[in-house]
């Protein structure tokens, strides 16, 4: 069985799709999918689940997320404060615009893996002055493996 941190390098270089989720540098992929593929490959997902459509320009127009209630539906998840200790593993939601429609997987330390629009999949870290003010959400998986 692969570590997060591999399975997130694998994923690392992939370019930016709308909802596709196909890993390297010949395919592409969401910041959802990216998120639910790793969560499909550690267990916490089964491979039939159902990953959320989003619009790249959801946030720049409305106050709904698309993929926040999406979130607090699956049993998967235990909402965290935003403020709890960045543990592998753990999803976060950024505010990006009016609402939450950016996703993440802690992948190590402050380390998280996620996917935009011109790099594509990438390492950031959760101490840049970029991400830290834009974090709306923080869950950790239950069951699976981190």
């Amino acid at each position: 069985m692969n570590s997060l941190p591999e399975i997130a390098g694998r994923w690392l270089g992939t370019p930016f799709a709308s909802n596709a989720c196909v890993p390297g540098p010949t395919g592409g992929v969401s910041c959802q999918g990216l998120a639910g593929a790793i969560y499909v490959e550690l267990g916490v997902f089964s491979p039939d689940v159902e990953i959320p459509v989003g619009r790249m320009t959801r946030g720049r127009f409305s106050r709904q997320s698309e993929i926040l209630p999406w979130i607090a539906s699956r049993p998967e998840f235990l909402k965290l404060p935003l403020d709890a200790a960045a543990e592998p593993g753990q999803l976060l939601g950024f505010q990006i615009g009016h609402c939450l429609n950016h996703l993440g997987v802690v992948v190590d330390g402050t380390q998280f893996v996620h996917c935009l629009e011109g790099p594509g999949v990438m390492l950031s870290s959760l101490e840049d002055a970029t991400w830290m003010p834009r974090l709306a959400g923080r869950w950790a998986p239950l069951g699976g493996r981190a």
